[in-house]
């Protein structure tokens, strides 16, 4: 049914509507009442919020997702190296999804976890830490995600490589070849680097063979018998010492070994040394007074001076103890024939024979040798010696230009006055191991300082003057 009615100038018509239409028209604005209820205000404890000005100003923010990512930890002062020193890690953690990092902890080759983010890893002296060690660490977000457990490793090494000497040979050599040093080696590491240097009777360094790598056992190397600049090395002794470093740094020095080189030479007569500053040559020959070279000796080692002896053979096989005390102090020695004769009369082997011989002697009782120096008796000599002295590597036949005769035993104060007065700078002194030249030369020594002459070996001499 249809019913009308007006309002105001408006005419308007209603419909009577079954009931049902009537309850369908009611839900529809129930539903529209309910979502005006999102953006009407709200009124919490007596206060009202403003309606925002339309619905599209509504913002609806999502919630963030839980945090189920643990930390990122680094590790910086660890590396595959070996160490003599105590080593410093440093633990770095990162937490990504935001939550914060809550702690780092750490622990050491299996041990109770501490929390921290440094870690020091001793090396003490006595090698009680010595070895591979293992460090896990680990770290934690607030939100309680625990990372897995990372690990790195620190070596540590303080003790220096072991070794042991097999063999040098040859121990004399009689051309330029080369000699081998073997030796045995072992170290924790497992690598080590050997470098062989050589010395001569002066201590001062001839040759250095590079750096060699070796593992640990039975290992070796060579020496051409040159000198850095690749020309061969005069006649002599040398000493041969091996240096070893292993990867940590530790290092250690064998014992020297005793290398003698008797190669032929043309050998050259000095009776005087030039060039080599104020200096005089002190020298005393053939023995035969056991009290009188061990008085020598003390005196020149309580003054600081050198001086140079050239003992006959036998005298050296007799007394190894002083043999070995004259080079222990550093003294130069050379050689004076066997038997003291005069030289011009023997032969050439003859000669030989004697000069090897007295090489021997040197060599078995102090593991030194006279070469390259050698005085014949008396001062005398031809070519057929100077031949043979050079065949067994005398470089040097060593005469003089001051003689104070104390052979004849003329008084201590005679010896003193004919030295003293007599020597010039580059002058070689001939005095002989006897009672009264041993009493005479603590006052000679004083004698030439007076003068501003310094008391010297042979060795010394040259070296002064720039030879080797």
């Amino acid at each position: 049914a249809v019913s009308s009615r007006h309002v105001g100038s408006e005419r308007i018509a209603t419909k009577r509507m079954p009931c049902l239409a009537v309850v369908r028209v009611a839900a529809v604005v129930a539903g529209l009442a309910a979502g005006l209820l999102l953006v009407l205000p709200v009124a919490r404890a007596g206060v009202v919020s403003a309606p925002p000005r339309s619905l599209a100003s509504v913002v609806v923010r999502d919630t963030p997702p839980p945090d189920v990512t643990p930390p990122v930890t680094t590790v910086s002062g660890a590396d595959d190296a070996w160490h003599r020193q105590a080593v410093v890690l440093t633990f770095s953690a990162i937490d990504r999804d935001g939550s914060g990092v809550a702690y780092t902890e750490y622990r050491l080759d299996g041990g109770a976890w501490t929390q921290g983010t440094h870690l020091r890893v001793t090396a003490p002296a006595d090698h009680t830490n010595d070895g591979v060690h293992t460090i896990g660490f680990r770290s934690a977000d607030v939100a309680g995600n625990v990372e897995l457990e990372q690990t790195c490793t620190v070596k540590i090494d303080t003790r220096a490589p072991s070794f042991k000497w097999i063999a040098l040979a040859p121990t004399t050599v009689y051309r330029i070849a080369p000699v081998r040093l073997r030796f045995r080696t072992w170290d924790r590491s497992d690598v080590v680097h050997v470098t062989l240097t050589v010395f001569d009777t002066a201590g001062d360094k001839v040759a250095t063979r590079p750096s060699l790598t070796v593992h640990n056992g039975r290992a070796g190397t060579t020496w051409s018998l040159r000198y850095g600049n690749g020309q061969p090395v005069m006649p002599g002794l040398y000493r041969l010492r091996l240096t070893f470093v292993d990867a940590a740094g530790n290092t250690s020095v064998s014992s020297l070994r005793a290398l003698r080189c008797l190669r032929p030479v043309r050998t050259t007569v000095w009776r005087h040394i030039p060039h080599c500053g104020r200096r005089v040559a002190l020298t005393f020959d053939d023995g035969g007074s056991p009290w009188a070279w061990a008085r020598i000796l003390s005196v020149l080692r309580a003054h600081h001076v050198k001086a140079s002896f050239f003992i006959l053979g036998p005298y050296v096989a007799a007394d190894g103890a002083l043999a070995r005390r004259t080079v222990a102090q550093d003294e130069t020695i050379g050689d004076h024939t066997w038997t003291h004769a005069i030289t011009s009369t023997l032969s050439y082997s003859g000669l030989l024979g004697q000069l090897r011989r007295d090489q021997a002697a040197w060599w078995s009782r102090a593991q030194a040798t006279s070469v390259p120096y050698f005085r014949p008796p008396y001062g005398d000599y031809n070519a057929t010696d100077l031949a043979a002295a050079g065949a067994a590597g005398y470089l040097r036949t060593i005469l003089w230009d001051v003689d104070p005769r104390d052979w004849s035993d003329p008084g201590v104060g005679a010896i003193v006055s004919r030295v003293v007065s007599a020597a010039q700078p580059g002058s070689i002194v001939v005095m002989h191991v006897k009672t009264e030249t041993a009493l005479a030369l603590p006052a000679i020594i004083r004698g030439l300082q007076a003068r501003h002459l310094q008391p010297s070996s042979l060795d010394e001499m040259f070296r002064a003057a720039g030879y080797r």
